[in-house]
């Protein structure tokens, strides 16, 4: 059974009908009756402001401007469409294939190819260092020695020292010696190769008879040598050589 309410009916808390709708007015619908407090509509944008201000400020002691990065990521201010979360899994997967094309260009993997340029460097250093070094010149000492020999023919080389691992000779001065006679020829040499006859001077016995400003460069294992003529067995002869010994660059 259905009862029809007539207008101006009260019905408790509901309020007062009015024919069409509940209407609140009756003392009973009174929220300050039950300990409520109406609400009203009103505008929140100080408090939104102020919110703001504290998260910029723990922003701010976090190592950055909250405010200006909302303020700049606000799409509605440039029209921009809001971002949305997505799955870049694909994206990555691309880029592992682009990069990987690129590297099966260059011939191979990437661990290959820094091994290959490792390498080269390598070898560029080492060839670098090498040209560097070789222009090196320091001095070890002086060189100033004689050497006699055995004279058992009428013309013979006389050797010298041999130059030791380490170093080089520059050798300025080299001559040669007979004690009992002028020899007829002398002739100055590396490893008994001859390099030049000593000309424009009168031989004599017992004198030195030297060749000056030579520049001769021995490496090691090398030795100065001089070559004379006019001997007779037995004689007493010698060869003479002063300069200085320079490192080897590499040592």
């Amino acid at each position: 059974m259905v009862t029809k309410l007539k207008t101006g009916t009260k019905v408790g808390q509901l309020g007062i009908w009015d024919g069409t709708q509940w209407v609140a007015g009756d003392p009973d619908c009174n929220i300050v009756k039950w300990g409520g407090t109406a609400l009203t509509a009103r505008d929140i944008t100080t408090l939104l402001d102020h919110l703001n201000v504290d998260l910029s400020t723990r922003a701010l002691e976090a190592g950055g401007n909250l405010a200006a990065l909302v303020t700049g990521m606000n799409t509605s201010k440039w029209g921009g469409t809001a971002l949305t979360g997505r799955d870049i899994s694909l994206d990555l997967a691309k880029l592992d294939v682009a990069l990987s094309t690129r590297a099966l260009e260059a011939g191979g993997n990437l661990a290959a190819i820094l091994a290959r340029l490792n390498v080269g460097l390598d070898t560029r250093a080492a060839e670098a260092t090498a040209q560097k070094l070789t222009r090196i010149w320091s001095c070890k000492g002086a060189v100033h020695e004689y050497k006699f020999g055995t004279v058992t023919q009428t013309a013979q080389w006389i050797n010298g020292g041999v130059v030791p691992a380490g170093e080089i000779w520059f050798l300025d001065i080299v001559g040669g010696y007979d004690a009992q006679r002028a020899p007829t020829r002398i002739v100055i040499g590396i490893n008994q190769f001859d390099i030049m006859d000593i000309m424009g001077v009168t031989f004599a016995a017992d004198r030195d008879i030297c060749a000056t400003g030579l520049g001769l460069v021995l490496v090691a294992g090398d030795y100065p040598s001089v070559y004379m003529s006019g001997l007779v067995a037995g004689d007493s002869a010698k060869i003479t050589y002063s300069g200085y010994t320079m490192y080897t660059p590499m040592v």
